[in-house]
C-alpha cells in the first residue's frame, strides 16, 4: 500500500499535543489519498489520531477547495463514520475557502456510505 505520509509522525503528532494538555486534535484529511480513491487509507488515518488523542474532540479538515463534491461527500461520511466531532472545510492556507453546498448532512453521508460501499474500510 502506497503511503502519503508517515502515520507514526502524525500519531506522534497528536499524542504529544494531548501529553502536552491538548483537548481539541485538528487534522487534515490526506487529500492524495482521498483524490485516488483510496479511502481505505482515509479512514485509518482518521481512526488512527481518533485513537491516539484518547477520547479529545478531534477534527478533521478537509480542504474542500481542491475536492470535487464527490470528495467532499466521501470526506464528510469517512469523518462521521469514526465519530469526529467536527468536519471542517478549510484550513485558511489555500488562496480561499469553498464551503460544502448547503443540505442535510445526513443526505449526504448516505450518499458518501452509496460512494465507499465497494471499498473495504
Amino acid at each position: 500500500m502506497r503511503r502519503y505520509l508517515q502515520v507514526k509522525s502524525i500519531l506522534s503528532e497528536a499524542a504529544h499535543a494531548v501529553e502536552e494538555g491538548a483537548r481539541e486534535i485538528d487534522m487534515v484529511i490526506i487529500i492524495r489519498a482521498l483524490k485516488s480513491r483510496n479511502y481505505k487509507h482515509v479512514y485509518e488515518d482518521i481512526k488512527a489520531v481518533v485513537e491516539a488523542s484518547h477520547g479529545n474532540i478531534v477534527k478533521v479538515i478537509l480542504e474542500t477547495v481542491l475536492l470535487n463534491d464527490e470528495e467532499k461527500i466521501v470526506g464528510a461520511f469517512l469523518s462521521a463514520e469514526e465519530g469526529v466531532a467536527f468536519v471542517k472545510t478549510c484550513t485558511g492556507f489555500c488562496a480561499y475557502c469553498k464551503a460544502i453546498k448547503e443540505g442535510s448532512c445526513a443526505r449526504e453521508c448516505r450518499e458518501g456510505e452509496d460512494l465507499c460501499r465497494n471499498q473495504e474500510l
